[in-house]
């Protein structure tokens, strides 16, 4: 969504970087993150509840709950995305990887479908499909 690049950008003050968010920014999120997910999902003929395994960014519990809310994620399937925004926080988009990493620990079964999303400057939104084997 880059005319909304100023909701979620990196600025610099006395030589450090800062994260500047917007107020609306979990709106905005939810929109983006339905959008890609939506495209993801009708590449491989998909709905939500196909998907048993959801590798969410942790943008923060009002992220989570606007993405959960936005695209009809069952709770239950964000466990591991709570559980590494409990313990880790929000590292920015590369969060996802630890949200993945839960997941796997957790158990991944053979042929079950999984969406890892992730959030960034510029307000970007990424989704990535896939199926374990």
């Amino acid at each position: 969504m880059p005319e909304q690049r100023n909701s979620i950008r990196y600025v610099n003050r006395n030589g450090q970087l800062y994260n500047q968010l917007s107020l609306k920014l979990p709106q905005l999120v939810s929109k983006a993150a339905a959008s890609v997910v939506a495209d993801v999902l009708k590449s491989r003929s998909l709905a939500v509840g196909d998907v048993r395994h959801w590798a969410v960014h942790t943008g923060g519990d009002k992220i989570v709950d606007a993405v959960r809310d936005e695209i009809g994620i069952p709770e239950e399937r964000l466990q591991a995305t709570r559980t590494v925004l409990a313990e880790y926080g929000n590292m920015s988009s590369p969060t996802v990887w630890f949200v993945l990493d839960e997941l796997e620990r957790q158990g991944i079964a053979p042929g079950e479908w999984c969406v890892m999303l992730a959030f960034g400057a510029g307000l970007s939104a990424h989704a990535f499909l896939f199926r374990h084997k």
